[in-house]
């Protein structure tokens, strides 16, 4: 846990500015060019995987289209409470 922890304080030292999330902020200042090849690869299998039968990516946009349904009426009653 000490490794995260080192991580974690040295993005909120390192980062940019305070718009640059971990992932970016990961992706550009820690990862070498054989870290951001696996990074790319691994992306790309998760596509292979998802993508390789259409059923797959029907399925993917199913739960992607509820995932949206959900932060669009979490979003909508938290707005509704402040009021």
């Amino acid at each position: 846990m000490k490794f995260l922890r080192d991580l974690k304080n040295d993005y909120y030292k390192s980062r940019f500015s305070l718009h640059e999330d971990f992932a970016e902020w990961f992706l550009k200042r820690k990862l070498g060019f054989w870290g951001k090849i696996a990074f790319a690869y691994f992306l790309w299998s998760i596509w292979l995987l998802l993508f390789t039968y259409p059923h797959y990516a029907v399925f993917f946009f199913y739960g992607v289209f509820i995932v949206s349904l959900v932060v669009i009426v979490l979003e909508w009653l938290n707005n509704r409470k402040q009021r």
